[in-house]
């Protein structure tokens, strides 16, 4: 289910962009479902949401939220912005990979110890969540010109997720889950500025108006995994 979700928000976000029509709508939802995201992993993430370090894990989020945007920084620094692979790579990989992880962290621990209960709702709001984010990786695969790239990538990131649940089965504790949300942090502080400008800085209008939905449509998917 991960890997055909974010599969087809891929391509998607692919086809979307590369419409005339509809292209800047598309940069502007992928710039607003990640500053959902961010929204929801620094207030789920230990000590980013309250602004303290009362804990070792405090500051390990810490470091994690400075080393993810220390990452796509300097490895976007190498490649033609925003339009190299380097670039629409290493966001991908350590942006939605990194987030990936630790949900799959969290699902591994929940399978384990049966402390939560999976519902419909929350297998829903999962899905949305991966079609969000392959929605905003085709993208900006398709502002580098790249689909198969953009697939190939959406393929690791989904894969991050198994790699995260079996990691918690294997008697990873689930706070290292916070660690990685806070390196996904990181790298979407990064990106968000570098996507939202993609396709010039023409139709304000519709970039915003993509930018409001995409928030939208992250938060009300994630108010489903609330639901029984």
């Amino acid at each position: 289910m991960t890997v055909m979700s974010t599969l087809i928000g891929t391509l998607t976000g692919f086809a979307a962009s590369r419409y005339q029509r509809t292209a800047v709508l598309s940069v502007g939802f992928a710039g607003g479902a990640f500053m959902g995201f961010l929204f929801d992993l620094l207030k789920s993430t230990s000590g980013l949401g309250t602004g303290t370090l009362n804990s070792m894990l405090d500051l390990l989020n810490l470091l994690g939220l400075l080393v993810g945007a220390a990452a796509v920084a300097l490895l976007c620094s190498k490649s033609d912005l925003p339009t190299g692979l380097t670039s629409a790579y290493s966001w991908a990989l350590i942006a939605v990979g990194a987030h990936a992880v630790g949900e799959g962290i969290v699902i591994g621990y929940d399978v384990a110890t049966g402390e939560t209960v999976i519902s419909l709702f929350q297998v829903s709001s999962f899905a949305l969540h991966k079609v969000a984010e392959g929605f905003a990786i085709g993208v900006v695969f398709s502002n580098a010109g790249a689909l198969r790239h953009g697939l190939l990538a959406s393929v690791l990131v989904s894969l991050a997720v198994p790699l995260g649940a079996v990691s918690a089965l294997t008697g990873l504790p689930p706070g290292f889950s916070t660690i990685w949300f806070a390196t996904a942090s990181g790298a979407i502080i990064w990106s968000i500025p570098t996507v939202f400008s993609l396709k010039g800085s023409a139709d304000l209008r519709n970039r915003l108006g993509g930018l409001l939905i995409g928030f939208v449509f992250v938060y009300l998917a994630g108010t489903l995994h609330q639901l029984i």
